[in-house]
């Protein structure tokens, strides 16, 4: 444990350790000496009279002196606190908890110090200390000593393994270069109309972009951009540059993207062609089966819009493995709160007439999915309408006996 400070600390302790002691300040004179006391007002420039901590009044010269050196009231007071207290680990502990009170944090740590010299058990001056407990040895350590032994590093205030702390240098310098890379398509995007070869560059890079790392935000955008066209009434957009963006990129990498485009969007022009390329391939269509059939299950509240974007959605995705999901959403169930009207009473026990505010009570209605009746008979290619019975009767009877895994999707 480094002593030099606490050395240099308690030296200053011994030295100012008179009782009478208060804040003073000292002038340094050219031969070398020094006054200490706190200064008397007087009206001669020229010179300065100083009242020691004697009491003696001394007249100084201004050209006597060299420098004049003032202490601060936070080392007034640590004077004062040094000078009535005796070297005990108590002691001690106290100066070093008013130092830090002060934000004398060098002051404090030196005390801390002692404490732990004197009362070596003390685990809160070592932990202020920075040192921890190590239980194997049973010892306080230094924490990059502690660290080391136990293969650990800190990085930005947290300790890790060193193979934990590499993985999240990896992950950030993979973060820094999806930044950098998001930058560079927010740039393009800002000048691919400009003139000059700012322009030019931008529309290079957009013609060849086919880096999945833009999917996410040319889906946002293309999102950002339809509702804006949907506000103006515009009705003809067809998604372009994002759309077409997207759908270059490589095959399977937009999936997430393309369910959140159909789940967010009804225009048709945008819509379709994304769940064409859902229903592209194996992987994807089950990727949007599930998605979609998830948006299907009744909620407390069902958003019935969303509901039936989804039902129309699985008309394109869906196959026969979704019938039995779709047959139980056809109608969702939904709470409604009635408000009741007050009235007057007669009151029984009193006779007398009571108002009543009336209250409120609940009840379920059903409504029918139009968006799921449509994709259950695209994919089935019957009608039975809304009659649940109805379309369970017909699935017993021609799919019954299949090896369809249809725990896939509920």
């Amino acid at each position: 444990m480094p002593t030099s400070l606490l050395s240099r600390v308690l030296f200053i302790g011994a030295v100012v350790a008179i009782p009478s002691l208060s804040r003073a300040d000292n002038w340094n004179l050219k031969n070398a000496g020094v006054l200490s006391g706190t200064a008397v007002p007087y009206k001669d420039e020229s010179s300065v009279i100083v009242r020691t901590q004697e009491g003696v009044l001394i007249q100084l010269p201004q050209t006597q002196i060299s420098r004049e050196i003032k202490t601060s009231e936070r080392e007034a007071a640590y004077i004062q606190s040094m000078a009535s207290r005796p070297d005990t680990a108590e002691s001690n502990r106290e100066i070093a908890r008013e130092c830090y009170a002060r934000d004398q944090r060098t002051l404090a740590l030196a005390h801390f110090e002692r404490v732990v010299e004197l009362d070596p058990n003390d685990g809160q001056s070592w932990a202020a200390l920075g040192y921890v407990f190590d239980s194997r040895s049973g010892q306080w350590l230094p924490k990059d000593t502690l660290n080391k032994r136990l293969g650990l590093v800190v990085i930005d205030g947290k300790r890790t393994t060193l193979h934990a702390a590499e993985l999240e240098k990896a992950k950030k310098k993979i973060r820094e270069e999806d930044a950098a890379f998001l930058r560079e398509l927010r740039i393009a995007f800002t000048n691919v109309s400009k003139p000059g070869q700012a322009g030019v560059k931008a529309q290079q890079f957009l013609a060849n972009l086919d880096d999945p790392r833009a999917n996410q935000a040319l889906a946002t955008m293309l999102i950002e951009e339809t509702k804006l066209k949907a506000r103006a009434r515009i009705t003809n957009y067809d998604g372009q540059p994002y759309l077409g963006m997207l759908m270059r990129m490589p095959p399977g990498s937009a999936t997430a993207q393309f369910i959140q485009i159909a789940r967010e969007l009804d225009y048709p022009v945008i819509v379709d062609p994304v769940l064409n390329a859902l229903a592209s391939n194996e992987r994807t269509r089950i990727a949007a089966m599930q998605a979609f059939v998830a948006d299907l299950r009744p909620a407390k509240t069902p958003d019935i819009e969303y509901i039936n974007r989804a039902g129309r959605n699985l008309e394109t995705v869906g196959d026969v493995r979704i019938i039995p999901m779709l047959i139980d959403r056809l109608k969702t169930s939904a709470l409604v709160t009635k408000v009741n009207q007050g009235g007057a009473a007669m009151d029984k026990a009193t006779g007398g007439i009571s108002q009543s505010t009336g209250g409120t009570s609940q009840f379920l209605i059903t409504e029918n999915q139009a968006g799921v009746l449509s994709a259950l008979a695209a994919i089935s290619g019957q009608s039975f309408g809304y009659d649940q019975e109805a379309w369970r009767t017909w699935y017993a009877l021609n799919y019954a006996n299949s090896n369809l895994d249809l725990r896939r999707f509920d």
